[in-house]
């Protein structure tokens, strides 16, 4: 049994290896057909919600819901990590718009419960994930982003390496080509989401993205 296990950690950290090559990756789109979610337009984008993007809502934004999003890419500086951190807090952002329409407002980070499968006011990581990747291409559709290619997300965890399968949006940077994932899953609808190389998170068995969450207050 040991060597068996053994084969499938050196299968598992070729795999993680391999995924981080930006030519391997597939794009947004692949994602959007695969859930069959309306491609984004630079003002309009599909919330996934209810687990594995049960319910599919389509929201529009305005042109002073895009003030404060415009502000954070503004203040953003003109490098390729500061614009990741600017996508982050913009899907925060975005987030607390969505969550008034869709009623994800109060959607928990990091929470695994099968009890909340097709909860409307409840996103697991498939519907965080799609989300997210419909938010970037709206961005870059908008001129917003221009540093970053939106790839479709990518998935961790066979269970025989000890952890759950779990998704996350990823972009992948012009030039080096460095695959990145922007995670909201792990935080509170609403935050910003966790910044990793594609690397690091596919190979985080030590909880590192955990560890990037808030402090629980009260």
């Amino acid at each position: 049994m040991k060597s068996f296990l053994g084969i499938g950690f050196v299968i598992v950290a070729g795999l993680a290896l391999a995924g981080c090559q930006a030519a391997d990756l597939e794009m947004a789109e692949v994602q959007f057909a695969t859930y069959n979610l309306v491609e984004p337009t630079t003002n309009t984008v599909t919330v996934c919600h209810g687990y594995n993007c049960r319910y599919k809502t389509q929201i529009s934004l305005s042109e002073d819901d895009f003030k404060g999003i415009n502000e954070i890419f503004a203040k953003a500086e003109p490098t390729p990590a500061g614009e990741r951190i600017a996508m982050a807090d913009a899907i925060g952002y975005l987030e607390r718009i969505a969550g008034k329409v869709v009623g994800t407002a109060n959607n928990p980070g990091g929470v695994l419960g099968n009890e909340y499968i097709g909860d409307p006011t409840r996103q697991d990581c498939i519907d965080e994930a799609s989300t997210a990747t419909g938010y970037l291409v709206m961005l870059v559709k908008r001129g917003l982003v221009t540093r970053h290619q939106v790839a479709k997300p990518q998935m961790r965890g066979i269970f025989i390496d000890g952890r759950w399968q779990h998704a996350a949006a990823v972009v992948t940077e012009n030039g080096s080509g460095e695959a990145f994932v922007l995670d909201s899953w792990f935080r509170p609808n609403g935050q910003p989401a966790v910044i990793m190389t594609l690397y690091d998170w596919l190979n985080d068995f030590e909880g590192v993205e955990a560890k990037q969450l808030p402090k629980q207050t009260g």
